[in-house]
């Protein structure tokens, strides 16, 4: 279980933890189908952060644009109005 949750900490989904808890029980084998999974893993964080940063933008160019006056003026509003109505 240590093992598991130790994957689970680094953001592994519980069936690539599983994954590579069977691939570590072979000690003599390669550890490119490791390698791959981690890989795979990265580069599925790294989408995450891109779009994570992408809307982070995008929210503080709203809450620029926001003088905290009336909901009728209020640009968060209005932006989230705006992309419904785009949908």
């Amino acid at each position: 279980m240590h093992f598991i949750r130790a994957a689970r900490e680094l953001g592994f989904d519980l069936a690539e933890a599983q994954q590579l808890m069977r691939l570590s029980a072979r000690s003599d084998a390669s550890c490119a189908a490791v390698d791959a999974l981690t890989r795979s893993h990265l580069a599925d964080i790294d989408t995450r952060i891109e779009r994570l940063q992408r809307l982070r933008r995008v929210l503080v160019q709203m809450l620029g644009a926001c003088h905290g006056d009336r909901i009728a003026e209020c640009s968060v509003v209005d932006a989230l109005l705006t992309r419904h109505e785009d949908r």
